[in-house]
């Protein structure tokens, strides 16, 4: 289907598989190429990306360790082999 979505304009479009963690009422997600997102669970439509926010760098911090661990992945960018 070249040229043609097959999903809605709203759906998102990305390039690359995505990580994402949910925790402390928080939803994380980073692709390979390191782009990060924070949201609220309560923003169902993820219309607020909150890592800008110095309030939420603690939080933020934990769940790039987090994912590190699980995935092999530093700060949003996959590790060397």
């Amino acid at each position: 289907m070249d040229g043609v979505r097959s999903q809605a304009a709203s759906f998102p479009v990305h390039d690359g598989p995505l990580f994402s963690l949910v925790d402390q009422g928080y939803r994380y997600i980073v692709n390979v190429a390191g782009a990060e997102a924070l949201y609220r669970l309560s923003d169902t439509d993820e219309r607020t990306n909150l890592p800008a926010e110095p309030a939420k760098l603690g939080i933020l911090a934990g769940l790039r360790a987090t994912l590190s661990r699980i995935r092999g992945i530093d700060a949003g960018r996959r590790r060397q082999q």
